[in-house]
């Protein structure tokens, strides 16, 4: 019984296909038809897909769901570009964020869907401004007096 049900599901699932004629007939006038040409008339065998419109947005739920699904597994197992770092805080809020944006992305580009690189970047820029108050503290001796301001982007200001 389960494989009949196997069975018919992957028939259902194959396009729809027919065989038409394309035929020359009396006077010259072209006849499409499923059956063979007239003896002694020229044709040509065509094949038609299927051609449906889904105007009840099933396909697109449909769609909808499978993305989200994929988005859910690689959010549990997210490929090595996805992979930020960030233990608390406003690093690990951007790092989560960026993880995200880049999950979903992978999935919109197997689908040629629109892609976003904003939390990416947001997270590159936290991780660079990170790095260059890192730099001023080490050049300082390591002492702690040391104070740094972010003067706008890639500008520090350290006393």
């Amino acid at each position: 019984m389960k494989a009949l049900v196997v069975a018919a599901f992957l028939i259902a699932c194959i396009p729809a296909t027919a065989q038409v004629n394309k035929c020359k007939g009396p006077g010259g006038k072209i006849v499409y038809s499923d059956g063979p040409c007239d003896s002694g008339s020229a044709g040509q065998r065509l094949t038609v897909h299927q051609n449906a419109i889904d105007a009840s947005g099933d396909r697109r739920a449909a769609q909808a769901y499978r993305e989200s699904a994929d988005i859910d597994a690689l959010m549990q197992n997210p490929p090595s570009k996805c992979q930020f770092e960030g233990k608390s805080g406003k690093r690990q809020e951007l790092a989560e964020r960026a993880k995200q944006e880049c999950v979903r992305n992978a999935v919109a580009e197997r689908s040629g869907g629109a892609t976003s690189n904003d939390a990416q970047q947001a997270y590159r820029d936290n991780e660079e401004h990170r790095r260059r108050l890192m730099e001023a503290a080490a050049a300082s001796g390591g002492r702690r007096s040391t104070l740094c301001t972010s003067m706008g982007p890639g500008m520090m200001s350290c006393k």
